[in-house]
């Protein structure tokens, strides 16, 4: 018994060290492609519903973009917090600012912020469509550039980066290393041509593929707009990914464990969604981690020598450093990687939570 249980253990380590070895495939040479395709300009869309606070400190930083041609579209999704008078206000102050103003209406076929989202590609001027949220802002002025270099013959998608602001405490670490793990998995993924999920917070399409129908086919849950959409057209020859710190978008971290929540179980609601392979992606990583945990924990309970159950701890935990130090660096994070012993057990705990809250479904749109 004791033997079968060490060999149960050893047969999980390997698959960690499968996902493992697909993860670290983000670091490998991605170069921008050789025949760009010319971008004229790009439509950046925000919607937005009662979020003038966000709209007030994040709008001018995107409306100082340089290097590209740009119009800023922010669809005001019913909000009643002053946003309309806020947003026409600005629009006078400058001609690259485009608002659209919606009415609350509960017959919408599309849920979420789907129907939001929708009317603001249908308004877009331009054939590339950059997305992100009210609560988010770019890193760099370049931001737009930057995802519309990764733009070529096939291309179709561009998945990007969208990391939370550093603050102090326990709290905001979590939120670290949970939404970096969420990223370098998609991200690896997408690079090694199996490209499942993206954050709605840094996305890229052609203006083409975003029409109604394929709003329609995520229309199962108010939110995976846009991991489900992406499930739904991303392939592995039209998605490409960027990596470049100038490409990062920040977006504000929840202030309270209950607001983090909230959020993450709208998000991972969605994961029920997905079909054959893509489901296996989502929560492979987190399965195999999970059943490794038992395992040590059925190991000191059974009559094995602890040193045993340490040198197998040790090896996924050194295996989880070795193959994920760079993509960490990469993603600017190396700092909560060194806080990896608990934050490991954390996430696992987190995950399962999460998942068994979010059978019962999801509230709001962001």
């Amino acid at each position: 018994m004791p033997l079968t249980l060490i060999v149960l253990t050893l047969i999980l380590l390997f698959g960690l060290l499968s996902y493992y070895l697909i993860l670290s495939c983000l670091n490998l040479p991605h170069n921008l492609p050789k025949q760009k395709d010319k971008v004229v300009g790009v439509s950046l869309i925000i919607c937005a519903k009662n979020e003038i606070e966000n709209l007030q400190n994040h709008l001018p930083i995107w409306l100082k973009q340089r290097g590209i041609e740009f119009e800023f579209i922010v669809v005001n999704d019913g909000s009643s917090d002053g946003s309309k008078e806020f947003l026409e206000d600005l629009k006078e102050k400058t001609d690259k600012l485009k608002v659209l103003h919606l009415e609350n209406n509960s017959k919408r076929s599309l849920k979420g912020k789907r129907h939001a989202l929708l009317k603001g590609v249908e308004h877009a001027s331009y054939d590339y469509i950059v997305l992100s949220d009210a609560d988010c802002y770019p890193t760099s002025e370049n931001h737009l550039l930057s995802m519309s270099m990764y733009f070529a013959e096939g291309i179709d998608i561009v998945l990007g980066y969208s990391p939370y602001e550093k603050k102090p405490g326990i709290l905001n670490k979590m939120i670290q290393f949970e939404t970096t793990l969420t990223a370098i998995q998609y991200l690896s993924f997408a690079r090694v041509g199996f490209p499942y999920m993206g954050v709605g917070r840094n996305l890229a399409y052609r203006k083409k593929v975003l029409f109604e129908e394929v709003f329609m086919a995520s229309n199962v849950s108010l939110g995976g707009d846009d991991d489900l959409m992406i499930a739904e057209l991303a392939n592995k020859t039209n998605t490409a990914i960027s990596i470049n710190p100038e490409s990062h978008v920040f977006s504000i971290p929840p202030i309270s464990f209950s607001e983090w929540m909230k959020q993450k179980h709208r998000h991972y609601s969605t994961g029920k969604y997905y079909k054959g392979l893509k489901m296996m992606a989502v929560g492979g990583l987190g399965t195999l981690t999970f059943l490794f945990y038992i395992m040590m924990f059925i190991l000191l309970l059974v009559d094995i020598n602890p040193l045993i159950v340490l040198g197998l701890y040790l090896s996924k935990l050194i295996m989880f450093v070795m193959f994920n130090y760079r993509n960490f660096k990469v993603l600017k994070n190396i700092e909560i990687l060194y806080q990896v012993v608990f934050l490991d057990v954390f996430w696992i705990l987190f995950l399962v939570f999460n998942h068994l809250k979010a059978l019962k479904g999801n509230n709001g749109w962001s």
